[in-house]
């Protein structure tokens, strides 16, 4: 078992759930919750809960020092183990803002945690740097550098049909396009790795429509303009498999072009 009392914890917690014997090692937990997907949630979950009566709890109370109205939320102390890579959209901390309720805050560092869909604000308290999930439900949207997200509950798109969480903007217009970053769980030599994903929506008509390639996008504009966005798509060289930001950017752009 592992010198670290919060692995054992994970330890134990597994192998009463799966109720095994012989007890789980490292290599064999990795292979339980790939076998076993509702493990790692509640692995999570409870994991999470065993920690809260230490200072630095996940959902202990962060200190209220400035920033009344923002440090509201609980201290960000997550482990993911056993999967391998990052749970943030971009490693290391970011300058940015939020706009929360009625309140803008600026030149704050934040990263966002796309696994659980929460943000993490670096908060400092006297000499103690403290990691804080902010409450979702009061932030509109927040900036990070040059690339906005917003809460789909404040949004325009709020009654689009989309599912609750934050969704960055990536073009808006007549037709807009939202992107919702996501981490997938891809295992690979025993070894389970999170694995970056993105789900693009189109607006259309305060309408909703995830675009996964040409066939769901002709059901979108209907047959007449089929001819017309397939030659766009040859010409720019577009697949919708592998296309980026800037692709999608160009194909929104020339869609709204068809209004």
């Amino acid at each position: 078992m592992s010198n670290y009392p919060e692995e054992n914890y994970i330890f134990t917690l597994a192998n009463l759930l799966l109720k095994r014997k012989p007890l789980l090692t490292k290599m064999s937990l990795t292979r339980a919750i790939q076998l076993h997907p509702f493990l790692f949630s509640i692995i999570m979950l409870f994991a999470g809960a065993g920690k809260s009566q230490s200072a630095i709890a996940l959902g202990s109370q962060a200190p209220n020092v400035s920033l009344d109205n923002l440090v509201q939320g609980r201290l960000y102390v997550v482990d993911y183990y056993p999967v391998n890579g990052s749970q943030f959209l971009v490693e290391g901390w970011q300058e940015g803002s939020i706009f929360l309720l009625d309140n803008e805050y600026h030149n704050l560092f934040l990263r966002y945690d796309t696994f659980a869909d929460v943000l993490i604000l670096l908060h400092r308290s006297g000499n103690r740097f403290d990691k804080i999930q902010l409450n979702r439900e009061y932030i509109r949207h927040f900036m990070l550098e040059n690339r906005s997200f917003i809460n789909l509950s404040y949004s325009r798109y709020r009654d689009s049909g989309l599912e609750e969480g934050f969704y960055e903007v990536i073009f808006e217009e007549k037709v807009s396009l939202l992107a919702k970053r996501i981490l997938d769980l891809e295992t690979r030599e025993a070894l389970t790795y999170f694995l970056p994903k993105s789900i693009w929506y189109l607006i259309k008509d305060g309408h909703a429509y995830k675009i996964r390639n040409k066939k769901s996008l002709f059901e979108v504009y209907g047959s007449s303009y089929k001819k017309q966005i397939s030659t766009f798509l040859k010409k720019e060289g577009i697949r919708f498999r592998k296309a980026g930001d800037p692709e999608w950017r160009r194909l929104i752009a020339y869609l709204n072009t068809l209004l």
